[in-house]
Protein backbone atom coordinates (compact mmCIF):
# COMPACT_ATOMS: atom_id res chain seq x y z
CA UNK A 1 0.00 0.00 0.00
CA UNK A 2 1.30 3.46 -0.87
CA UNK A 3 0.35 6.50 1.17
CA UNK A 4 0.11 9.58 -1.03
CA UNK A 5 -0.03 13.23 -0.05
CA UNK A 6 -0.33 15.71 -2.88
CA UNK A 7 0.97 13.14 -5.38
CA UNK A 8 4.11 12.42 -3.31
CA UNK A 9 4.55 9.19 -1.41
CA UNK A 10 4.91 9.89 2.29
CA UNK A 11 4.73 8.09 5.60
CA UNK A 12 5.19 9.13 9.18
CA UNK A 13 7.87 7.75 11.46
CA UNK A 14 7.63 8.26 15.18
CA UNK A 15 10.85 7.98 17.12
CA UNK A 16 10.91 7.96 20.88
CA UNK A 17 13.59 9.86 22.69
CA UNK A 18 14.18 10.30 26.41
CA UNK A 19 12.26 13.56 26.59
CA UNK A 20 9.88 13.79 23.67
CA UNK A 21 8.45 12.09 20.63
CA UNK A 22 9.73 13.35 17.29
CA UNK A 23 7.64 13.07 14.15
CA UNK A 24 9.49 13.06 10.85
CA UNK A 25 8.08 12.92 7.33
CA UNK A 26 10.43 11.39 4.83
CA UNK A 27 9.20 10.95 1.31
CA UNK A 28 10.18 8.16 -1.03
CA UNK A 29 11.86 10.73 -3.30
CA UNK A 30 13.92 12.05 -0.37
CA UNK A 31 15.09 8.53 0.40
CA UNK A 32 16.02 7.99 -3.27
CA UNK A 33 17.90 11.28 -3.23
CA UNK A 34 19.78 10.18 -0.09
CA UNK A 35 20.83 7.00 -1.90
CA UNK A 36 21.93 8.97 -4.95
CA UNK A 37 23.95 11.35 -2.73
CA UNK A 38 25.58 8.35 -1.04
CA UNK A 39 26.56 7.05 -4.48
CA UNK A 40 28.22 10.41 -5.24
CA UNK A 41 30.33 10.29 -2.04
CA UNK A 42 31.74 6.79 -2.45
CA UNK A 43 33.97 5.59 -5.22
CA UNK A 44 33.91 2.26 -7.01
CA UNK A 45 36.82 0.24 -8.24
CA UNK A 46 36.58 -1.33 -11.67
CA UNK A 47 37.47 -4.76 -10.28
CA UNK A 48 38.31 -6.42 -6.97
CA UNK A 49 39.02 -10.00 -6.05
CA UNK A 50 35.51 -10.16 -4.52
CA UNK A 51 33.75 -8.87 -7.58
CA UNK A 52 31.63 -10.98 -9.86
CA UNK A 53 30.02 -8.08 -11.69
CA UNK A 54 28.58 -6.54 -8.51
CA UNK A 55 30.00 -3.08 -9.15
CA UNK A 56 27.30 -2.64 -11.75
CA UNK A 57 24.68 -2.26 -8.98
CA UNK A 58 25.40 1.45 -8.67
CA UNK A 59 25.21 1.87 -12.45
CA UNK A 60 21.43 1.50 -12.23
CA UNK A 61 21.17 4.38 -9.74
CA UNK A 62 19.99 7.51 -11.54
CA UNK A 63 18.86 10.82 -10.10
CA UNK A 64 15.09 11.20 -10.11
CA UNK A 65 13.91 14.17 -12.18
CA UNK A 66 11.49 16.45 -10.34
CA UNK A 67 8.75 15.60 -12.84
CA UNK A 68 9.28 11.82 -12.71
CA UNK A 69 6.22 9.60 -12.66
CA UNK A 70 5.76 6.64 -10.30
CA UNK A 71 6.83 4.30 -13.10
CA UNK A 72 9.92 6.25 -14.16
CA UNK A 73 12.98 4.03 -14.65
CA UNK A 74 14.97 6.28 -12.32
CA UNK A 75 12.74 5.36 -9.34
CA UNK A 76 14.90 3.73 -6.66
CA UNK A 77 12.33 0.92 -6.43
CA UNK A 78 14.05 -0.34 -9.57
CA UNK A 79 17.66 0.20 -8.51
CA UNK A 80 19.87 -2.84 -8.00
CA UNK A 81 20.44 -3.65 -4.35
CA UNK A 82 17.58 -1.44 -3.10
CA UNK A 83 14.51 -2.92 -1.45
CA UNK A 84 11.39 -0.89 -0.73
CA UNK A 85 8.36 -1.58 1.42
CA UNK A 86 4.79 -1.56 0.11
CA UNK A 87 4.37 1.96 1.47
CA UNK A 88 7.38 3.25 -0.46
CA UNK A 89 10.18 3.38 2.09
CA UNK A 90 13.69 2.11 1.46
CA UNK A 91 14.01 -0.80 3.90
CA UNK A 92 16.80 -2.85 2.35
CA UNK A 93 20.18 -2.01 0.89
CA UNK A 94 22.42 -4.79 -0.40
CA UNK A 95 25.66 -3.38 -1.75
CA UNK A 96 27.70 -6.50 -1.06
CA UNK A 97 30.45 -7.18 -3.60
CA UNK A 98 29.88 -3.78 -5.22
CA UNK A 99 33.55 -2.72 -5.43
CA UNK A 100 32.87 0.21 -3.09
CA UNK A 101 36.05 1.96 -2.02
CA UNK A 102 36.70 4.78 0.42
CA UNK A 103 35.39 6.16 3.68
CA UNK A 104 31.80 6.47 4.84
CA UNK A 105 31.71 9.87 6.51
CA UNK A 106 29.75 10.63 9.65
CA UNK A 107 27.51 13.03 7.72
CA UNK A 108 26.75 10.48 4.99
CA UNK A 109 23.24 10.61 3.57
CA UNK A 110 23.15 6.85 4.18
CA UNK A 111 22.24 7.65 7.79
CA UNK A 112 19.11 9.50 6.63
CA UNK A 113 17.52 6.19 5.61
CA UNK A 114 15.74 5.82 8.95
CA UNK A 115 13.41 3.06 7.73
CA UNK A 116 16.29 0.80 6.71
CA UNK A 117 15.92 -2.71 8.14
CA UNK A 118 18.71 -4.51 6.24
CA UNK A 119 22.12 -3.13 5.31
CA UNK A 120 24.74 -5.27 3.62
CA UNK A 121 28.07 -3.63 2.79
CA UNK A 122 30.10 -6.83 2.93
CA UNK A 123 33.03 -7.61 0.65
CA UNK A 124 33.93 -4.02 -0.24
CA UNK A 125 37.00 -1.94 0.60
CA UNK A 126 36.46 0.83 3.14
CA UNK A 127 40.26 1.15 3.55
CA UNK A 128 40.30 0.48 7.30
CA UNK A 129 38.10 3.50 8.03
CA UNK A 130 36.09 3.43 11.23
CA UNK A 131 32.43 2.49 11.29
CA UNK A 132 30.74 5.85 11.92
CA UNK A 133 28.89 6.12 15.25
CA UNK A 134 25.99 7.59 13.24
CA UNK A 135 25.11 4.00 12.32
CA UNK A 136 22.93 4.29 15.44
CA UNK A 137 20.55 6.58 13.49
CA UNK A 138 19.36 3.45 11.67
CA UNK A 139 17.22 2.31 14.61
CA UNK A 140 15.06 -0.02 12.48
CA UNK A 141 18.02 -2.20 11.41
CA UNK A 142 17.42 -5.90 11.89
CA UNK A 143 20.36 -7.11 9.79
CA UNK A 144 23.76 -5.44 9.47
CA UNK A 145 26.49 -7.17 7.47
CA UNK A 146 29.84 -5.38 7.31
CA UNK A 147 31.92 -8.54 6.95
CA UNK A 148 35.12 -8.60 4.93
CA UNK A 149 34.82 -4.92 4.04
CA UNK A 150 38.07 -3.53 5.46
CA UNK A 151 36.58 -1.48 8.27
CA UNK A 152 39.13 -0.83 11.01
CA UNK A 153 39.58 0.78 14.39
CA UNK A 154 37.16 0.71 17.30
CA UNK A 155 33.69 -0.74 16.99
CA UNK A 156 31.46 2.18 17.95
CA UNK A 157 29.57 1.58 21.19
CA UNK A 158 26.55 3.17 19.49
CA UNK A 159 26.00 -0.15 17.70
CA UNK A 160 24.54 -1.31 21.02
CA UNK A 161 21.68 1.17 20.45
CA UNK A 162 20.48 -0.91 17.48
CA UNK A 163 18.18 -2.99 19.65
CA UNK A 164 16.23 -4.48 16.71
CA UNK A 165 19.33 -6.25 15.34
CA UNK A 166 19.00 -10.01 14.96
CA UNK A 167 22.03 -10.37 12.65
CA UNK A 168 25.32 -8.55 13.05
CA UNK A 169 28.34 -9.69 11.05
CA UNK A 170 31.59 -7.72 11.28
CA UNK A 171 33.89 -10.69 10.71
CA UNK A 172 37.10 -10.48 8.71
CA UNK A 173 37.75 -6.82 9.58
CA UNK A 174 40.64 -5.48 11.69
CA UNK A 175 38.26 -4.13 14.36
CA UNK A 176 38.78 -3.58 18.08
CA UNK A 177 36.24 -3.70 20.87
CA UNK A 178 36.60 -1.47 23.92
CA UNK A 179 37.28 -3.31 27.14
CA UNK A 180 34.07 -4.15 29.05
CA UNK A 181 35.04 -1.77 31.87
CA UNK A 182 34.92 1.21 29.51
CA UNK A 183 31.65 0.38 27.77
CA UNK A 184 28.57 2.12 29.11
CA UNK A 185 25.71 -0.32 29.24
CA UNK A 186 22.09 0.56 28.61
CA UNK A 187 19.23 -0.31 30.98
CA UNK A 188 16.89 -2.97 29.65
Amino acid sequence: MTIEEGGVRRATLRQSSNTSEIEMKISHDQECLALFEFKQTISTQPYTSFDVGGFQKLDSWRKIPSNASDHDSSDCFLWDGVGCSDNGHVIGLDLSQSSLHGHIKSNSSLFNLVHLQMLNLSMNDFVESQIPSEIAHLKQLRSLDLSNSSFGGQIPTEISHLIQLTLLDMSWNPLKLQSPASVICCKT
